[in-house]
């Protein structure tokens, strides 16, 4: 619960799909959890070479971080999603993030999802221009 996690979800197949991972990630998040919550848009569960560059920042930020409890304070991020064309394995509709945008914590609008902590300025655009993506830049299956 003190330890800062990002999880990462994709919007792109029925495996392992969005509401079960934002499920566990608000859970913890709402109790104070320096976490953040990603989503891979129209990305499979296979892939996260995608996310490369957004989790090498992530953990250089929360590296940087510096004292435990700062671990969650400073700037949030919150999405608008927009459901994609398959359902996961327990048959709930998966999503991908319409739009996103960084804020204080709390000062989420009407339709938005809390998608956690930012540890950096940097990591914060890094996030912006990922859940910006339309589609992946690329997926290599294994």
């Amino acid at each position: 619960m003190r330890s800062p996690q990002l999880i990462i979800a994709n919007g792109g197949d029925n495996i392992n799909g969005t509401e079960r991972p934002y499920g566990y990630f608000k859970k913890y998040y709402e109790r104070g959890a320096p976490w953040t919550f990603v989503v891979q848009n129209r990305t499979p569960h296979c892939c996260l070479q995608n996310a490369q560059t957004l989790i090498l920042e992530w953990l250089r930020a929360v590296l940087l971080s510096g004292e435990p409890k700062r671990l969650g304070m400073g700037d949030h991020g919150y999405i608008t999603v927009e459901t994609a064309k398959v359902v996961d394995e327990w048959k709930r509709p998966v999503f991908n993030a319409a739009s996103s945008r960084i804020a204080p914590k709390g000062k989420g609008k009407r339709g938005e999802l809390q998608s956690g902590w930012m540890p950096s300025s940097m990591f914060s655009r890094e996030w912006l221009v990922f859940t910006g993506r339309p589609a992946p830049v690329a997926v290599w299956k294994p």
